[in-house]
């Protein structure tokens, strides 16, 4: 049961599995909570297991609608990145949708990771959805618009390539970083991507020699 818990953390936490060296007790595992999110009444794929978290490349991806519904609640939204761009859209008076799909290439925001943006398609009438943000509820990737569209209507969506790039080569330098300064017993406490800033909070004051060295 504590390894079972240990797992459903990393899922939470929106791990890649396909870095988790998958052995003869995680596949089963693995296996036992899908079918546990599926009985549990999940209709699509559960975050740690999503396309984007899968394949961090990939910039289309058809899929169909599962729900959407407006967004009454503004409070969920205070502690994440995404608040100040949701206050912007509740600031113009437009209403906000959140949207769910069977499966998504749009990374929900979470692990100090802002979210991506993109595009849903219509397939049936061409219409594009801009999607401006994607929030964690729960195990569900909910995507966040100002369009409503209707549940089973299948879609592509397609990824905000430019943004999503970024954020990889600014968590990659975070990681390189951090393996630098975990060599000098110096470990990293956490991080944080912004717009324009990043930071890792550390244990300690970098001196000026220190500094030098690891830039």
């Amino acid at each position: 049961m504590l390894f079972k818990n240990q797992f459903i953390r990393l899922i939470h936490t929106g791990v890649n599995i396909n870095n988790i060296k998958l052995n003869k007790m995680v596949l089963p595992l693995l296996d036992s909570f899908t079918k546990l999110s599926i009985s549990n009444g999940y209709s699509s794929t559960v975050i740690g297991a999503l396309a984007c978290q899968q394949n961090s490349y990939l910039k289309e991806l058809n899929t169909e609608i599962v729900s959407c519904n407006q967004v009454t609640d503004f409070q969920k939204f205070k502690n994440l990145k995404l608040n100040s761009i949701v206050k912007n859209y509740q600031d113009s008076e437009q209403d906000i949708f959140e949207i769910e799909s069977k499966d998504t290439i749009l990374f929900p925001e979470g692990g100090g990771q802002p979210s991506d943006s993109g595009e849903l398609i219509n397939l049936s009438t061409n219409e594009i959805i801009p999607v401006f943000a994607v929030y964690r509820d729960g195990l569900v990737a909910r995507h966040l618009t100002t369009t409503k569209i209707d549940p089973n209507t299948d879609i592509k969506i397609k990824l905000n390539w430019e943004k999503r790039f970024d954020h990889m080569q600014q968590h990659t330098g975070q990681h390189l970083l951090s393996a630098i300064l975990d060599t000098y017993d110096i470990p990293t406490l956490s991080w944080n991507m912004g717009e324009t800033v990043n930071y890792i909070e550390i244990n300690k004051k970098l001196s000026d020699d220190e500094i030098t060295k690891f830039s």
